[in-house]
């Protein structure tokens, strides 16, 4: 499994998908780990979604410092790969 940088839609879309997976696995195909890990990685995903979601509205004007906001800023936007940050 390869791991790339995900922004706050990635991450929801990523929730998304898992739920999705999880709740139409109707017949019971999938093996009960496999059911539950997909949905605490649908929660994880979701919650760095809605992490990303905050630090974009602080950004905005809503909470933050300019220091604060920095931080999140780097945090939140991963540097790009094969190019310098």
């Amino acid at each position: 499994m390869s791991h790339r940088s995900m922004n706050g839609p990635d991450h929801y879309a990523m929730a998304d998908l898992l739920t999705q997976q999880v709740e139409g696995d109707v017949m019971g195909a999938m093996p009960h780990e496999t059911r539950m890990e997909r949905a605490a990685l649908a929660q994880v995903h979701a919650t760095l979604a809605l992490t990303a979601a905050t630090a974009l509205g602080a950004g905005m004007g809503y909470g933050l410092g300019t220091g604060e906001l920095q931080v999140w800023d780097r945090i939140t936007k991963p540097a790009k790969r094969g190019g310098r940050s």
